[in-house]
């Protein structure tokens, strides 16, 4: 009787030990899963990011190109005032 008691004991623990094993996997399973769903959100967010700092670049040199471009008119207008006033000057 000993014995059978002993199987029967041995294949409850066999079974409790295989739904431990189950239950592990199970997690270990879900871990995975949620740490790739957490790296692809951080590699999105990253390719958000570099795409972004990509476009205020472009609007950074675009504003830069129209300060120069800005620059060289008020220079230019300047000249054409300072040459007009000469003019008038001259002729009064």
């Amino acid at each position: 009787m000993s014995i059978k008691d002993d199987i029967y004991r041995l294949k409850h623990e066999n079974c409790r030990a295989r739904n431990s094993i189950a239950n592990l996997q199970l997690t270990l399973l879900a871990l995975c899963g949620g740490l790739l769903m957490l790296l692809v959100v951080l590699a999105k967010t990253n390719i958000d990011r570099e795409h972004h700092l990509k476009e205020l670049q472009y609007q950074i040199n675009d504003n830069r190109d129209s300060m120069r471009r800005n620059a060289v008119r008020i220079v230019h207008l300047e000249q054409e005032d300072r040459i007009i006033r000469e003019r008038i000057e001259s002729d009064e």
